[in-house]
């Protein structure tokens, strides 16, 4: 599968976010990889597919928000999602949730 590659570099990515607890660079190294994106690119969200010749496929999805409420000041939750697929099945996927490390 031609995507299996790339799923598996930005899984590398993924990791790397996880690890630090900090999506910037996640996002920067996901948007430098020119894949076809929905919506508003930014920090906060970034949604992106490729689709490659012999059916095969990846689909990401990242989402940061901030759960503070009045008089809080928590950290922002990042969700990420990403997804291999052959011909629209699912083959592979991983799903992550962190917290950006304090400061």
């Amino acid at each position: 599968m031609i995507a299996e590659s790339l799923f598996n570099q930005i899984a590398g990515y993924i990791e790397e976010a996880v690890r630090s607890q900090n999506s910037s660079s996640l996002v920067d190294q996901v948007k430098m990889l020119g894949l076809d994106t929905e919506d508003e690119v930014n920090y906060m969200s970034l949604k992106c597919s490729y689709m490659a010749d012999d059916g095969s496929s990846i689909k990401f999805s990242f989402r940061s928000y901030d759960p503070s409420g009045p008089f809080q000041n928590l950290p922002d939750v990042n969700k990420i999602h990403l997804q291999l697929l052959k011909n629209d099945d699912v083959v592979s996927q991983i799903g992550e949730r962190f917290d950006d490390k304090s400061i």
